[in-house]
């Protein structure tokens, strides 16, 4: 999750075609490859944040697999409903 990841990739190291491998993956977990691989990076950016919660939020996006800093913050703020500024500092209220 944390190095750029496409269907195309993962197809290619498993000798498969790419709607096979997107076929079977969505079927095995009902996710698409590239939700799969967004919602590990939003888990492993809620883990950074909360275990370590001096570190700088684009640390935190680029160390999560995000490739900007602006982006993470959109897809955050998308999926969690808060900034991750807010979501730090509601965890850290709640210590």
């Amino acid at each position: 999750y944390m190095n750029k990841l496409t269907l195309q990739r993962i197809s290619e190291k498993l000798n498969l075609s790419r709607s096979y491998v997107a076929q079977v993956f969505k079927a095995m977990t009902g996710y698409t490859v590239m939700e799969y691989v967004m919602e590990c990076r939003l888990t492993q950016a809620k883990y950074l944040i909360e275990m370590e919660p001096h570190k700088p939020l684009k640390d935190v996006a680029f160390e999560s697999g995000f490739e900007s800093a602006t982006h993470f913050s959109r897809y955050f703020r998308e999926k969690v409903g808060v900034s991750a500024k807010e979501y730090r500092q509601r965890r850290l209220n709640n210590r």
